[in-house]
């Protein structure tokens, strides 16, 4: 790290701490530059296994003593027992110079003496990277620094995507229309929050007045999912006032949104099921009203899957009315797409057909069975049954045969 503090300029330096994840990590790195490299390691003061002082990383320790209680514990340092900057051991002079060098070991042993502080290497000069793409050894270091630089600028900048914002998406909102409608329903979206329903209550009309006043063109799909993320909740709200309402205001603003209404069919539609299923009589009769606007405004395709699928696993309450539904569905998606009818409404009639026994439900399946028959003909109906199970064959000849 001080070897790269010296080689950057000090932003480039700063813009690659702020790479690192880890603030803790970050601020050591600070403090190991302002200090500088770390001093010699410093003695022990404890013995090794031979009787001689404990290794550090640089060799023996200063201080240590032999241990005079083990056997053939030695009463001179050994050459090569520190590093060589170190300048301790045996030294070129003659039999003089060993015997002074045995004495200064000696007071330094004892304690009578204080080591001279160890020479730090001194830095070494380095040549600078080159910075124009010149040829040479330099490069590929130039290279390499010009990527971290990149890296550390592109962690510590925000994210923004093609239209300048941090999400990518284009400044205020989804743009346009839709954009101004979010902006405008955003007091509505408070109060269908609130804990209090006559607030909630509230917030319903200022929904649907938004709404009515707004063109096709502000239903984009962010709009309206986040629209309805807020407002499907209520329509199973336990406060029967708020559902009614809900479902009121979802029958007015249906001819308004139309085909806009296609990401929001997945959860509306079980919610709408419910609704028809409610022991409530003003709540069944609103959602029943809602369903058939649903059905008047939005295009028959988009119905198909949703409406099959609450027939399969929806409320049985709501079964007889969806089955009808379904029918007309059918009747309209036949000229246009033909196979979503054998691809989503078929399975959700035979499995009605398989397993439901109230007479009602029975009734209402039974007639949309035929609708599928004289659109796609008996045959198609029989060879899906039959891939079934020969149970499910005999049941689908019964119910074309009016039994």
């Amino acid at each position: 790290m001080c070897h790269l503090h010296r080689m950057l300029d000090s932003a480039d330096f700063d813009r690659l701490l702020k790479g690192l994840q880890n603030e803790m990590k970050a601020k050591k790195v600070r403090s190991v530059v302002e200090k500088g490299p770390p001093p010699l390691p410093t003695s022990s003061g404890g013995t090794s296994r031979n009787g001689f002082g404990t290794f550090t990383p640089r060799g023996r320790s200063l201080n240590a003593t032999p241990d005079r209680t083990r056997p053939n514990s030695r009463s001179e340092r050994v050459d090569g027992d520190l590093l060589s900057q170190h300048k301790f051991g045996r030294r070129a002079g003659g039999a003089a110079a060993g015997a002074n060098q045995r004495k200064d070991t000696h007071a330094l042993d004892s304690g009578r003496v204080s080591p001279a502080p160890l020479p730090l290497a001194e830095p070494v000069a380095r040549k600078p990277i080159a910075r124009g793409g010149g040829g040479g050894g330099d490069d590929g270091s130039a290279k390499m620094m010009d990527a971290l630089r990149a890296r550390a600028s592109i962690k510590s900048s925000p994210q923004r995507g093609p239209g300048g914002s941090r999400n990518g998406s284009p400044p205020g909102g989804d743009g346009g229309n839709g954009g101004k409608l979010l902006e405008a329903l955003a007091p509505a979206f408070v109060k269908l929050k609130s804990k209090d329903w006559t607030e909630r209550l509230d917030g319903l009309r200022k929904l649907e007045a938004v709404a009515k006043r707004a063109n096709s063109a502000s239903f984009t799909e962010r709009a309206t999912t986040q629209m309805f993320d807020v407002m499907t909740p209520t329509i199973g709200d336990s406060n029967s006032k708020v559902s009614s309402q809900a479902l009121e205001t979802l029958t007015d603003i249906l001819p308004s949104i139309r085909d806009g209404m296609a990401p929001a069919l997945k959860t509306l539609v079980p919610k709408l099921a419910a609704g028809i299923g409610s022991t409530n009589e003003k709540v069944r009769g609103a959602a029943e009203e809602a369903c058939e606007s649903l059905v008047d405004s939005v295009s028959p395709e988009l119905l198909a899957q949703p409406f099959a699928h609450c027939v399969t696993y929806g409320v049985a309450r709501a079964k007889p009315a969806l089955l009808h539904r379904l029918a007309d569905v059918v009747e309209a998606v036949h000229p246009t797409k033909p196979q979503l009818i054998s691809k989503h409404v078929l399975p959700a009639a035979m499995s009605t057909l398989m397993n439901e026994k109230n007479l009602e439900i029975k009734a209402a399946n039974a007639s949309l069975v035929s609708t599928i028959a004289r659109l796609l003909g008996k045959e198609a109906l029989l060879q899906h049954a039959q891939a079934i199970s020969p149970a499910a064959e005999r049941k689908m000849e019964q119910c074309l045969s009016g039994k």
